[in-house]
């Protein structure tokens, strides 16, 4: 009888294990999601359609599709060295790289579910200031994109009802992980992507300490 109680025991403790591992490699997971937007500076936005001076990114205005395509070239540098091709215009006006519409628009698919309307980026306000784009590809100088700090996620918390996943915890300096300068907390939807389970982003919201 002792036996079948400490295997017994012994089984729940594995079991607990287990799931204590497994909520971990999620956070893990979900703290790798979240960071694909921290890593280039894209806080305080949601996927609403609306125009206002609130302090937060409503990335589903139309004025602001320019910043859908950032992501997309910006995510690409980071994370996908070898999409980024070499320019061969005469010049190069725009800078020596390149980036196809379908890795842009992919890669917003991906992170957002939305549907990318591809144009050119030529704000002198905005920061890169120039993105060309000639109907195929993107045209622009890699060496102006990037940040001064890098923070990425670390998820302490998460909910979950059926359709919107809340998680939040503390941004991190990539090279000082003990910096932990802002509290977040994001939203996001259940998302297939390629046949994988991941998630797709629905609002940021970054509070600075």
């Amino acid at each position: 009888m002792r036996k079948i109680f400490l295997s017994c025991l012994l089984i729940f403790a594995l079991i607990f294990s287990c799931g204590a591992a497994k909520k971990s490699d999620d956070r893990k997971r979900m703290g790798i999601f979240i960071s694909n937007f921290t890593e280039i500076g894209l806080m305080n936005f949601d996927l609403e359609n609306k125009i206002s001076d609130d302090g937060v990114l409503h990335l589903g205005d139309p004025d602001n599709m320019h910043e859908l395509i950032r992501f997309g070239i910006a995510h690409n540098i980071i994370n996908n060295k070898k999409l980024i091709g070499k320019c061969k215009r005469k010049g190069c006006e725009f800078g020596p790289d390149t980036l196809s519409k379908e890795a842009v628009a992919s890669s917003v698919k991906k992170y957002f579910d939305l549907p990318v309307k591809h144009k050119s980026i030529k704000d002198p306000n905005d920061y890169p200031p120039f993105t060309d784009f000639d109907g195929k590809l993107y045209h622009f100088d890699k060496s102006e994109w990037g940040t001064d700090t890098v923070y990425y996620a670390d998820v302490q918390r998460v909910e979950q009802n059926e359709k919107i996943l809340t998680m939040s915890g503390e941004l991190y300096d990539f090279n000082n992980p003990s910096d932990r300068p802002a509290t977040f907390t994001a939203q996001a939807k259940p998302y297939t992507w390629n046949k994988k389970d991941t998630w797709a982003i629905l609002s940021l919201n970054v509070e600075w300490k």
